[in-house]
């Protein structure tokens, strides 16, 4: 995260977003994934205080992202 390498200390939550499927289910569509996100938000730090960041993975474009979900020291 901005160049630093931080240490994943404990997830605290894991979660799945799909957004829009339900917009699609008259038009004949399963419903099945729609732009699905995984989520995590973790307790991470490179050294000292822990942080708690979000991490994202998205099932369509096979992408990582990661922003603070507290402020970073």
């Amino acid at each position: 995260y901005k160049g630093k390498r931080f240490r994943i200390h404990a997830v605290l939550s894991r979660w799945c977003e799909a957004g829009g499927w339900w917009k699609h289910l008259d038009q004949g569509s399963d419903g099945f994934i729609d732009n699905q996100k995984t989520i995590w938000h973790v307790e991470a730090a490179p050294l000292g205080a822990l942080n708690v960041f979000e991490i994202q993975f998205d099932d369509v474009s096979k992408t990582w992202s990661i922003k603070p979900a507290s402020k970073v020291r």
